[in-house]
């Protein structure tokens, strides 16, 4: 697999997000199946959601990604520093006894922004189904190659990814991370485009806070 781990870089942050999620997610380890929450992919502590009206319904959530209407959307942007070649990761957590996996395919510049999709797949009955994807839009310098598969098994998951950067017809450097909202397994968090820092213009997902209200899309069964 072609991944490169950074994990001298994460052991402190992984740790931090390790006590600011473990209470939120207490109440899911005895739940049949498993749970799969994916936060923002951007390595900070706080990312600003830019306006983008869309038939998702929100002021925030848009579903504009070509012939793919329940794939639904953040746009996001570094709230403490550069937004342009900011690292960008898988970031999931898994409860105890999640069977699933992530399969990687890598989009370069072409038709379509650049973008790493991360195809999601759970074993449900005894057989691998995938309920949809969890795609990381406008990168380059790609960490994964297509058909890099990774376990999302109990506790945290990191996978660099790439770095955001610039594209023709792509807009101003920022993340657009999406995911399929196709229950019963895979859900918007739809409240995650709440303000968590009214003192910044606009508003902010506080990566750091329980992920009981600030990961982006979950996978349950």
């Amino acid at each position: 697999m072609n991944i490169r781990w950074h994990a001298w870089l994460y052991t402190i942050y992984a740790v931090l997000l390790a006590s600011a999620f473990g209470l939120g997610l207490g109440s899911d380890a005895s739940a049949a199946g498993g749970n799969v929450r994916f936060i923002v992919g951007m390595a900070t502590t706080e990312a600003t959601i830019s306006e983008h009206p869309d038939p998702c319904g929100t002021t925030y959530w848009h579903c504009d990604e070509e012939g793919r209407p329940n794939q639904t959307a953040l746009d996001l942007t570094n709230t403490s520093g550069a937004t342009n070649g900011a690292a960008v990761w898988l970031q999931a957590w898994s409860t105890p006894g999640t069977s699933a996996y992530a399969r990687f395919t890598a989009f370069p510049p072409g038709q379509f922004c650049p973008e790493i999709r991360a195809t999601i797949l759970i074993e449900v009955g005894g057989s691998w189904i995938s309920p949809g994807t969890v795609d990381y839009i406008l990168l380059t310098n790609f960490q994964v190659a297509t058909g890099t598969e990774i376990w999302l098994g109990s506790g945290w998951t990191f996978v660099q990814l790439g770095n955001i950067g610039m594209a023709s017809g792509c807009g101003n450097p920022h993340l657009h991370q999406s995911g399929t909202h196709n229950p019963p397994y895979m859900w918007t968090n739809w409240p995650a485009d709440g303000d968590d820092d009214p003192s910044i213009s606009g508003h902010q997902i506080n990566l750091t806070g329980d992920t009981s209200y600030n990961f982006l899309h979950q996978v349950t069964w």
